[in-house]
C-alpha cells in the first residue's frame, strides 16, 4: 500500500479527531481508499471515517491490509509536517511496520519513520449491532461547512 495525502492539513485534523476518540485504531487499506476503525473503551462510541481517492496525490492498495495503529503516535509524527510538506504512507504487507514520510514535494530533505503495527484483539474491536435512526452521505466540502458552522473545526 502506497498512499501520499494532499492536504497535510486535513491529514493532521484527521488524526487528531481520531486520536481523541481512542488511541488504538484499525487502519483498513482496501484498493479504494483508507478507512479507520476505532471504539472508545466503553464501548459505547463507534468512530469510522472512509477517506477516498480525492484524499490522496497517489495512492495504490493491491490487496486489503488491516492495520492495528497507535493514533496517538501517528498523529504526533504527522503534526510535525510543515502546511508546504507532503505525508506519505508506505506499507509491503508482510511486516509489522508502517512507514511514513515527510517532506518537501519538489525533491528535498524527506524524514522517514517507521511505526510498528499492534495487534488489536478482535473483542476490542467488535462492533455491537445498531441500529442506526438516520445515515447521512455527503461530500467532503459539504462535511467540512457544517463541522466549521458547528463549531467542531
Amino acid at each position: 500500500m502506497q498512499a501520499l495525502f494532499k492536504d497535510t492539513k486535513s491529514l493532521q485534523k484527521l488524526l487528531r479527531v481520531v486520536s481523541n476518540t481512542n488511541k488504538m485504531v484499525n487502519m483498513i487499506a482496501t484498493p479504494s481508499g483508507i478507512g479507520i476503525q476505532a471504539m472508545t473503551d466503553s464501548k459505547t462510541t463507534l468512530l469510522q471515517i472512509s477517506v477516498g481517492m480525492t484524499f490522496f496525490t497517489h495512492y495504490q492498495s493491491q490487496e486489503i491490509y488491516t492495520l492495528g495503529i497507535l493514533s496517538t503516535t501517528l498523529e504526533t509524527l504527522v503534526k510535525t509536517a510543515k502546511a508546504e510538506e507532503m505525508v506519505g504512507f508506505s506499507y509491503d504487507g508482510r511486516g509489522d511496520v508502517l512507514i511514513v514520510r515527510i517532506g518537501v514535494p519538489q525533491g528535498g530533505a524527506t524524514t522517514e519513520y517507521q511505526v510498528r503495527l499492534i495487534n488489536i484483539e478482535e473483542d476490542q474491536m467488535e462492533i455491537p449491532a445498531v441500529e442506526h435512526d438516520v445515515i447521512v452521505d455527503v461530500d467532503t466540502h459539504t462535511f467540512h461547512d457544517w463541522k466549521t458552522k458547528t463549531g467542531l473545526a
